[in-house]
């Protein structure tokens, strides 16, 4: 495992400029570069950089990578490939160095893969087996295109649909907080004002509470007075015994 200049953590090695490389940067930095994992390079440092199939350099005509990271002339593959009969099925076209597929499965979707379905794009024996391309503008001929009269829309009728207040509001769009029972046309449909009832109901509820303030007031201003004459009418009770007590010692 190494790093690419890019930051990435990759297995694959550019056996030419001798450094890891990830898939993307082959793409775009070794596109004519032998690259395959540092193990091989290892055991295969004396490297040639020539097409397997025709042993010519690998620096000139247009080349194609598969997915098994070996680099072929497009021309090649495509001559190797159209040799073989036309009902042979996807997984016999195989790289001629290590027999793998040649052409991606559907569920492959790496950049490498893609490159290598636009590269094929064109190539008669593998059509088949490829996606199929989007329609083109070229075929719009054969779509019956509306015949649109400008007077015809300057003269329609069109209609408002309007909302009573028994009608469900559309739900898209923003929305205003809404207060149970309360609707857009009531005057206070936030319920920040206060109404008159409200306003009786707030001063009458001052008046009970006042109520009941001054009746504890009173109540404990009676149990005091109870406290205090009780305690006088004992006193009083109290100071004639004694003085009569004083008036027969003098005696």
């Amino acid at each position: 495992m190494g790093l690419c200049k890019c930051r990435t953590v990759t297995s694959l090695f550019c056996f030419d400029h001798r450094k890891n490389v990830c898939e993307k940067c082959i793409i775009t930095d070794h596109p004519q570069c032998i690259v395959n994992s540092y193990l091989q390079w290892l055991q295969d440092s004396d490297f040639k950089s020539e097409c397997a199939i025709c042993k010519s350099s690998l620096k000139e005509g247009e080349l194609i990578r598969l997915c098994c990271l070996d680099l072929f002339h497009l021309e090649c593959i495509n001559a190797k490939c159209n040799m073989l009969p036309e009902n042979t099925p996807m997984n016999k076209y195989t790289c001629p160095t290590c027999k793998k597929q040649i052409i991606p499965s559907e569920n492959v979707t790496s950049p490498l893969a893609s490159i290598i379905r636009v590269k094929l794009a064109d190539s008669k024996w593998a059509k088949p087996f490829l996606p199929k391309k989007p329609v083109n503008n070229e075929n719009s001929d054969n779509i019956p295109i509306m015949d649109i009269n400008l007077s015809n829309i300057q003269n329609a009728t069109f209609t408002v649909n309007t909302y009573d207040n028994t009608d469900v509001l559309p739900s898209h769009g923003p929305t205003k907080p809404q207060i149970f029972g309360i609707r857009d046309g009531d005057e206070d449909k936030y319920g920040t004002k206060k109404n008159e009832t409200n306003l009786l109901k707030e001063f009458l509820s001052s008046i009970n509470h006042h109520q009941r303030f001054y009746k504890k007031k009173i109540l404990y201003g009676l149990i005091v007075f109870a406290v205090i004459f009780t305690i006088l009418s004992i006193i009083s009770h109290m100071i004639p015994k004694t003085a009569d007590k004083d008036m027969n010692d003098k005696i």
